[in-house]
């Protein structure tokens, strides 16, 4: 079956954006941090290739690129869930962004409203949402809580190996079509009076039957540094649906002015891990020595040095490990707290 389809597909682009996102993503099994979306298409694409469009590249649905060597690659992008990392022991007024958002899109209280819910790990959460608008106004919000310290989507991606042929580009340019078909003769581009859309001044088929993927390839790099806007209509063959390995890989939205790329990811890994509250000495368990440990490493630090994960354990107060914790371990061993 073959069908003709822009990059842009208006189909695609509602189903991106009116996605629901599991409510519990990403509970400590499931790793997304380490690997970032342009990473991925690095990795399926290579190191030289250039994008069949300009836009929508970060989205979930379907991104196309051509490598150095003339190969289609079509890399398809399912959401995971928009994961929100706050600063430990933070709670979010959940009611108060929605409300703040309804309000920035002057939504009716009657209309469905997004979904923000803690994950079963307790120090993430995960944003589920319905339209593009509303998302943005959550995501807008957020940003203004000092707690929160990033916000990032989460995919999981593969590479659909079906058939992909070019059959022209919407354009989106100050020059003229005649300008832009004469600095690339080798692919016969024609102007046809198809409807333009996303900003874009016209569209021009391929009309050579003799070009090939490598001067494709050079054309868009050329388009691409010049600033030149453009997206692919292609045409795919369905050949089947195969089953694909799955790369897990995530986008950054927002970062906390002060968090680093680094630190964030750090942050968002740790986060992950099993962590049993209290655990100061990391042997399994919260017991008086996890009090005594962190009483000890608070007096001589040189000799009794917690662990990344035994202060991340230990600090059940989520203000740093003080003697304040030791306390808490103490008084929740005698079932006072």
């Amino acid at each position: 079956m073959k069908k003709l389809t822009a990059i842009i597909l208006s189909a695609a682009l509602a189903a991106a954006q009116t996605a629901g996102i599991a409510a519990n993503a990403e509970t400590g099994v499931d790793y997304y941090a380490g690997k970032t979306v342009d990473e991925v298409y690095t990795e399926l694409s290579g190191e030289d290739f250039v994008f069949l469009s300009d836009l929508y590249r970060y989205g979930g649905g379907c991104t196309l690129t051509l490598d150095s060597s003339g190969k289609f690659h079509i890399i398809e992008k399912n959401s995971r869930g928009t994961e929100i990392t706050v600063a430990k022991g933070s709670e979010l007024p959940v009611d108060e962004i929605i409300s703040a958002a309804r309000e920035q899109i002057k939504e009716s209280p009657e209309k469905q409203k997004p979904i923000i819910k803690k994950n079963a790990h307790g120090v993430t959460y995960t944003l589920k949402w319905l339209r593009s608008d509303y998302y943005e106004a959550v995501c807008d919000v957020l940003k203004g809580y000092d707690c929160v310290l990033s916000i990032d989507e989460n995919f999981e991606a593969y590479e659909d190996m079906n058939y992909l042929s070019v059959e022209g580009f919407y354009i989106r340019s100050d020059r003229s079509p005649e300008e832009i078909v004469s600095d690339y003769p080798e692919l016969g581009l024609e102007q046809r009076p198809y409807e333009v859309f996303d900003d874009y001044d016209y569209y021009l088929a391929i009309g050579s039957k003799s070009w090939t993927h490598g001067q494709l390839y050079e054309a868009l790099k050329d388009m691409s540094e010049k600033g030149i806007g453009y997206s692919a209509l292609c045409a795919t063959t369905e050949l089947a649906f195969l089953n694909a390995d799955t790369i897990n890989c995530t986008h950054n939205i927002y970062t906390k002015e002060d968090v680093t790329d680094e630190l964030r990811t750090e942050i968002r890994q740790f986060y992950r891990r099993p962590s049993v509250q209290g655990d100061s000495n990391c042997d399994g368990g919260m017991d008086l020595a996890d009090a005594i440990f962190i009483m000890q490493s608070l007096a001589n630090p040189d000799k009794y040095q917690l662990t990344e994960q035994g202060r991340f354990n230990g600090d059940i107060n989520g203000d740093g490990v003080t003697s304040g914790d030791a306390l808490s371990i103490q008084n929740r061993l005698l079932g006072i707290e």
